[in-house]
């Protein structure tokens, strides 16, 4: 990993400025080997995190059934007339259920029969781990500032793998939706983060790039889940196919690093200055003597700890009152709703078009592995747009191109086309998804950036919560009505998203007084780095700059 502008490994020349945690980097190699390698290695928890977000698709798959009370007790499905009602009539109730597991195997639905009546429960099993990755994410932030990423990680890995293992021996339904409920909490634990571990390792101008890449790993799973459950039609066997995997987390107790960033943000220097060693050694780079490497990391740890005094002196709000802050002034309040809606509604689109896309192909296995091959192109393309046209038209045409291509189904009947659609509908939904996690920083100020954009994912984990539970209702109503839902949540996002600021190559507002003003807005674009800008290629001169 050679950064495009300067592949000379020489230390940077000194100059009388306070030299920043990304300058000590890059005397260490900057982003080298040692950064691959660990990357590499790290992202198989996107896989991991895949299979546990998307198995429901094949283990809670429905398969034919019919009620067979009245029938003999070893009758089979293939022995029923076809007449047979699928559920009972309303007000009466069915004992006994036999079910054609000929296309889709045997699944929790015909495992706990939770078909008819019961189908709420499968809903329940699909939303109690967004559920409790919603809780896993409000305070994994809090533990890794605290603890540091690697303990998090680590911890969140081991109580994800434990539970994965262990949900493949489960009979009770009661049980696997507590089991489902706790490996959500894991995974938002191990990935969360991770993430920012593996952001912290690189240097700024690989930084985007690196986290658009790391979420290809999530695509190329969904992918192999396909291959699994088509090769697995036993859903136990299926959970244990993708429970194995984790076991590689062991691996990780060896060989993960702490952010040697946080160390220094914590003033643990003696620790940072190992890891830098490590990371200088395996990208061939030369360290200053040690007393010098001490000196300079004391400097960072120094102006950092003057930053955030400075922060707190200047009225550093509590956790509530940043919850206020948002909402408070008119512009910002507007900003911030229409945000949230758009998080909404595209959580809950992108994982609502995953469930239900095995109903518009003649093979939920082709469709799925499909629907993972369209999120590699929808994790770079619209990035390469926003960067030409800006933030603004991208995602407003992202949800449109959505609702364009979801809405029409509704009409089609031949399945091709309707799965082309569902598909270029999930590629619309993925890239919106993706360049909102950037976009939302920008016109956020600086002093509420975090809060603001963790609310916002808040709103996206709430969809996708709900998502399966709309479509069992909206399917109550026409088969098509789940279809619809996306599409019109969707527009309105893209119709919604044009009360936002444009932001690409303007300065970030610092202050929701600043943000109030809209003088930031009636500068001209410049250069100054924003965090899209921050793609390999983009020219920039950091010191001019400050």
């Amino acid at each position: 990993m050679v950064a495009p502008e300067s592949v000379d490994k020489k230390p940077a020349e000194t100059t009388d400025d306070v030299p920043t945690f990304d300058d000590v980097l890059r005397l260490a190699g900057g982003s080298g080997r040692w950064q691959l390698k660990h990357i590499v290695w790290l992202s198989k928890t996107c896989i991991n995190l895949s299979f546990f977000l998307m198995g429901m698709i094949f283990l809670g798959a429905e398969p034919e059934h019919r009620c067979a009370d009245g029938f003999a007790a070893d009758v089979g499905f293939a022995s029923l007339p076809a007449d047979a009602p699928r559920c009972p009539s309303a007000g009466a109730n069915c004992s006994r259920w036999v079910y054609d597991t000929s296309d889709v195997g045997n699944t929790v639905v015909a495992q706990w029969h939770l078909v008819c009546g019961r189908k709420p429960l499968l809903s329940l099993l699909q939303s109690v781990p967004m559920a409790g990755g919603l809780l896993g994410a409000i305070t994994t932030g809090m533990f890794a500032d605290r603890f540091g990423r690697r303990p998090v990680t680590l911890a969140g890995s081991t109580l994800y793998a434990v539970t994965a293992l262990a949900s493949c021996a489960v009979r009770h339904y009661q049980l696997l939706l507590a089991i489902r409920f706790v490996s959500g909490v894991g995974c938002a634990f191990s990935l969360s983060p991770l993430v920012v571990l593996i952001l912290e390792i690189v240097t700024p101008e690989w930084r985007l790039l690196i986290g658009l890449l790391i979420q290809v790993p999530f695509a190329l799973g969904v992918m192999a889940l396909s291959a699994m459950a088509y090769l697995l039609p036993n859903w136990w066997h299926l959970q244990l196919a993708m429970a194995i995997p984790t076991l590689l987390y062991i691996i990780d107790f060896w060989v993960m690093p702490e952010s040697p960033r946080w160390l220094v943000r914590t003033g643990r220097l003696p620790a940072a200055a190992a890891v830098l060693h490590r990371i200088a050694a395996t990208n061939g780079a030369v360290l200053p003597d040690d007393d010098a490497l001490s000196q300079m990391l004391q400097r960072v740890y120094e102006a950092e700890r003057s930053q955030k005094v400075a922060a707190g002196a200047n009225g550093c709000l509590s956790f509530l009152g940043q919850l206020v802050q948002l909402l408070r002034t008119p512009q910002m309040r507007r900003y911030m709703l229409v945000t949230f809606f758009c998080w909404l509604a595209a959580g809950l689109s992108y994982f609502g078009i995953a469930f239900d896309l095995g109903q518009l192909s003649a093979s939920r296995y082709v469709a799925n592995c499909l629907s993972g091959l369209v999120e590699i192109p929808a994790y770079i393309v619209p990035w390469m747009t926003a960067t030409r046209w800006g933030r603004r038209p991208t995602v407003c045409a992202l949800f449109l191109l959505a609702a364009a291509s979801i809405l029409p189904v509704v009409a089609v009947r031949d399945w091709r086309l309707s799965l082309t659609l569902g598909l270029l509908g999930k590629f619309a939904v993925t890239g919106a998804f993706g360049l909102l996690y950037v976009y939302t920083p920008e016109y956020v100020p600086t002093l509420l950036r975090t809060i603001g954009l963790g609310a916002a994912s808040v709103s996206a984990r709430v969809g996708s919560i709900v998502a399966p539970f709309i479509i069992d209702l909206a399917r109550e109503a026409h088969p098509s009505a789940p279809t619809v839902v996306f599409g019109v949540l969707a527009l309105l996002a893209g119709l919604g998203a044009l009360l936002l600021p444009e932001t690409a190559g303007r300065h970030l507002p610092e202050t929701v007084a600043e943000l109030e003003s809209g003088a930031w807005l009636r500068q001209p674009p410049d250069c100054r780095e924003t965090i899209a800008d921050l793609l390999p290629g983009a020219r920039r001169d950091q010191r001019a700059a400050s």
